[in-house]
């Protein structure tokens, strides 16, 4: 009746509302990685919980205060510990969930009015994350946890992949902003490769999340400018993570100091596990692209087709039996591309040369049969 859905809307407001401000007796301490699978957790939980609004308005109402924190979510100055990361995990799980068709132009308004802060907030902390991959970038002043960088990344992967999502509205308000922030990744990460200098806790984690930012936007690239398309899967396919020599033994709580200065508490099956992480979201990346080009039959804009066969050949011979899928679905996109549209000229891939097109199938078969 309308005393019960008065009570579910009231409830679920002041659900959201606690979520969002968190605990007012905790510590000003930084966030830990126990705290962020908590409220990614919580996160999605609320999401559910706040679909059961009787209608769109009061959906859209229960989540008002949600959208009094994203408008400034970058340029408040004060904010409470977690607060931004509350926001944007809660932002990601409506957003990856089911969104109604009259929920959709209500939720597209609110979120164009808080697009610009949200971006900024992201880019600036990835941008904070890969400068520690050149040698010449500022010390960190904080300790940097990969553990909780790689999922304060998580969140922003969900939130990105979600707002490219909802509307081609958002996408389009998007473009401006993410195209230079590419730009800026790929030049970050050509600039580290090309020192040749040894890897640091600081230079993978910013290579961590310049992949996680890829993951989370690459549906923006597909149908971009071909040369940035290009250029995006010869740099994720060419990157290799390392793990830094000093990284301490395990049980030793003093940490591995990086060369920014920061101290991490990371043995070498830790980073051994990031590593792992890294490379399977490399391919995964790669692969998402592949298939959005084929999608969208632009499989001819690849500029290099046997040099990507070759670097997914090395792919599948490194890759570990975990993350040899998404690295066999790259092969097939190369191989196969626009398979779903048999008589289309346009979506042909120039020719490449049939050792190549062997050497990857016999790759391919070896990977599988390994990873029975």
């Amino acid at each position: 009746g309308e005393g019960e859905s008065s009570w579910l809307f009231s409830h679920s407001r002041n659900l959201t509302r606690a979520y969002l401000e968190g605990d007012s007796s905790s510590s000003k301490a930084p966030l830990t990685h126990y705290d962020l699978a908590r409220l990614k957790t919580k996160a999605i939980d609320i999401a559910r919980i706040v679909t059961f609004a009787p209608n769109p308005h009061i959906y859209a109402s229960v989540l008002d205060p949600l959208f009094e924190i994203l408008p400034q979510i970058f340029s408040r100055a004060y904010m409470g510990p977690g607060v931004a990361e509350r926001a944007l995990a809660l932002l990601g799980a409506i957003l990856s969930g089911h969104i109604t068709n009259d929920l959709r132009p209500l939720l597209v308004g609110r979120v164009l009015a808080s697009l610009d802060e949200v971006l900024s907030y992201i880019g600036f902390h990835v941008t904070a994350l890969t400068s520690g991959m050149l040698a010449s970038a500022p010390t960190h002043a904080d300790p940097l946890d990969p553990w909780v960088e790689m999922d304060r990344g998580e969140i922003f992967m969900v939130a990105l992949r979600g707002l490219l999502r909802l509307d081609q509205r958002v996408m389009h308000a998007m473009l401006p902003f993410l195209a230079p922030m590419h730009t800026k990744l790929l030049d970050m990460i050509v600039a580290h490769q090309a020192e040749k200098s040894e890897p640091t806790t600081a230079s993978e984690i910013g290579k961590l999340a310049s992949v996680q930012y890829m993951w989370g936007t690459y549906p923006s690239l597909a149908g971009g400018a071909a040369d940035t398309v290009n250029r995006t899967l010869t740099v994720l396919t060419s990157l290799q993570p390392r793990r830094p020599r000093h990284t301490h033994a395990s049980g030793d709580d003093d940490g591995a100091a990086s060369s920014s200065g920061a101290r991490v508490a990371m043995d070498a099956m830790g980073f051994n596990r990031l590593i792992s992480y890294l490379s399977g979201l490399k391919w995964a990346t790669v692969r998402g692209l592949l298939a959005e080009m084929s999608a969208k039959s632009r499989m001819s804009a690849l500029e290099d087709p046997a040099g990507l066969l070759d670097r997914v050949i090395d792919g599948l011979q490194s890759c570990s039996a975990d993350h040899v899928l998404p690295v066999l679905h790259c092969l097939y996109f190369v191989l196969v591309p626009g398979s779903s549209l048999p008589t289309s000229t346009e979506n042909s891939v120039p020719d490449v040369d049939s050792d190549v097109v062997a050497r990857a199938l016999a790759a391919g078969w070896q990977a599988a049969q390994d990873a029975e």
